[in-house]
């Protein structure tokens, strides 16, 4: 080879060479893979020309040697950057779930300062209701132990007035209730009587449900606030209101539950409950016999077979009789509390309750005491002639 050749063939190597070393530098922006591979090739194209013999120059031959070694440099020089860049993303991932365990366990420690320092009793639900944890309140509100909340079922909580069984409408609405909030996954506030195992009579809670978004799987936050007295009640004098409600089991409690909330400035807690019972039936008779005309063997029927919610909800739904609202007007006075409830249906027999009061088993046994236990509470119960509407009166 003439001396031109070879050292044109050694500017043209080591320009390769200067160009593979500035790929090198700036890596960072290219694939390693890529000037790896380029510095492998240089360094077999070098090799091959001083094994062949076309380079007989000894010191033309000596420079590609000098190059063949740093071209053989580049690939280890790759890998070394590699490794170092590996090692540097490995101590990011790291620093940063370090990051993120210190945010998780700062997280849980908040979330146990708040689930165990509210004052509010805190319990968490699966999806049937049953309870899987609660925090220390729930011993203070209701004189049970975490041993014996865990792992029972929220509505073992409720103190209904006639236990639960299928036929009582206590039992119904709040079944209707929780089942809209199963359904339909919003936030709902219930207010309800939890019992108490110090034998002292139940207390109200404002209950609210909701839902946990960010919960792995699928969970309900229950939180259970006492309902203390108002304090203006201490200042109530008297107070007249006039309501007019749909047909639902729901609006029904909640509007008795309202109407007799401030007795409790002229009478006991006792009387003011029983109250609560004696009214809550009359106007739930307005709704059922009244304006959704649910006859009493029709009624005795759907509860025999358990599908009383499913009669109630047609003839909520039929256009006969869904337009059709409940009146209720109540009075408080010192000396005495009167309810006047009225309903826009034909009419309702009382008499056929009144003529099977002294009957202990069969169809009664499922309702139709209701009349019965009003009578005993109330002073006064009339009814007017057509059975639409009733008087309730009781001194205080």
């Amino acid at each position: 080879m003439q001396p031109t050749t070879s050292w044109g063939v050694i500017s043209a190597c080591l320009a390769a060479l200067l160009f593979v070393r500035v790929l090198t530098t700036v890596g960072k922006c290219l694939s390693i893979k890529i000037v790896a591979s380029l510095g492998i090739a240089l360094a077999i194209t070098l090799t091959t020309l001083i094994i062949s013999g076309l380079i007989s120059n000894p010191i033309t031959t000596l420079i590609l040697a000098v190059l063949l070694i740093t071209a053989a440099g580049i690939p280890a020089h790759c890998f070394a950057f590699l490794d170092k860049t590996t090692a540097q993303r490995c101590k990011k991932i790291e620093k940063r779930l370090m990051q993120e365990q210190e945010h998780r366990r700062t997280c849980e420690e908040k979330w146990r300062k708040l689930f165990e320092g509210s004052e509010s009793s805190i319990l968490l639900l699966d999806t049937s209701l049953q309870i899987k944890e609660a925090n220390t309140s729930i011993k203070r509100h209701l004189n049970q132990t975490h041993t014996s909340i865990v792992n029972s079922n929220f509505k073992d909580l409720v103190d209904l007035p006639f236990g639960r069984k299928s036929g009582q409408l206590e039992t119904l609405a709040l079944e209707e209730q929780l089942n809209n909030f199963l359904t339909n996954k919003r936030p709902v506030v219930l207010t309800l009587p939890l019992k108490n195992n110090s034998g002292e009579d139940p207390r109200s809670f404002r209950i609210t449900l909701e839902f946990l978004k960010q919960s792995a799987e699928m969970e309900i936050l229950a939180t259970l606030s006492p309902i203390n007295a108002d304090t203006l009640t201490g200042y109530l004098i008297k107070e007249h209101q006039e309501h007019k409600i749909d047909n639902k089991i729901i609006t029904v409690d909640e509007v008795c539950k309202r109407l007799t909330r401030n007795l409790i400035r002229y009478t006991t807690a006792l009387t003011r409950n029983q109250i609560l019972l004696g009214l809550r039936e009359i106007v739930l008779n307005a709704m059922e016999h009244g304006n959704l005309e649910i006859g009493f063997q029709k009624k005795t029927e759907a509860l025999e077979n358990r599908n009383y919610m499913l009669l109630l909800n047609n003839q909520q739904k039929d256009p006969q009789f869904r337009r059709r609202k409940i009146h209720i007007e109540y009075s408080l006075e010192p000396e005495k509390v009167e309810y006047i409830v009225r309903d826009e249906g034909k009419g309702f027999d009382h008499h056929f309750f009144e003529k099977q009061q002294h009957q202990k088993k069969g169809s009664l046994a499922l309702h139709g005491r209701g009349i019965m236990m009003t009578k005993n509470i109330f002073d006064t119960v009339v009814y007017s002639k057509k059975g639409s509407e009733v008087r309730l009166m009781k001194k205080l």
